[in-house]
């Protein structure tokens, strides 16, 4: 028989799970608040500070890998700017750009050090996530044909409307 490990996080998404059940509506900030004053005290509530801790670090790496350097803005000025001015916007949007990462896949690589398969890769993972998001929207959009201005969406699904959204959700994560 099989045991599974206990985790910190584990409790937090099984608190979470009961709130889920018992809620129609939740607002994330206000659910975190709720936890952290309920739970904040309790011995588990380190280890999950722990646990936590690495991932949102990586979540803030990722989010700055994809971060383009600022370009600048437009001054404002009704008068046409120099070629000197256009050459200096220039240079900083060639820099900000070519210092910018894509994620192909397996790793985020720099804009101006991809190779050809790099950007190819790039461009798949892009397609792929595109793709994704249009499937969801188009089945939302088919949802929405089935339904009244008032009826909930667990009124109006099919079993085959559930698996699909399933699929798509479990695609999504």
């Amino acid at each position: 028989m099989e045991t599974q490990t206990v985790t910190s996080l584990s409790i937090l998404k099984a608190k979470i799970k009961d709130i889920r059940s018992d809620r129609e509506s939740i607002r994330a900030p206000q659910l975190t608040k709720e936890l952290i004053d309920a739970y904040g005290q309790e011995p588990w509530f380190d280890g999950l500070r722990d646990e936590l801790l690495t991932r949102a670090i990586y979540d803030v790496v990722v989010i700055e890998l994809n971060r383009k350097q600022s370009i600048g803005t437009v001054d404002g000025r009704v008068k046409a700017p120099t070629a000197e001015q256009i050459a200096e916007r220039y240079e900083r949007l060639r820099i900000g750009v070519m210092s910018g990462f894509e994620w192909t896949g397996s790793e985020h690589r720099k804009i101006s050090l991809m190779t050809k398969a790099d950007i190819i890769a790039a461009a798949q993972q892009r397609e792929a996530r595109g793709m994704h998001n249009l499937e969801l929207s188009k089945f939302w959009y088919a949802m929405a044909q089935k339904m009244n201005d008032i009826e909930a969406f667990s009124s109006v699904a099919s079993s085959t409307d559930i698996e699909t959204l399933s699929e798509l959700i479990r695609r999504d994560n």
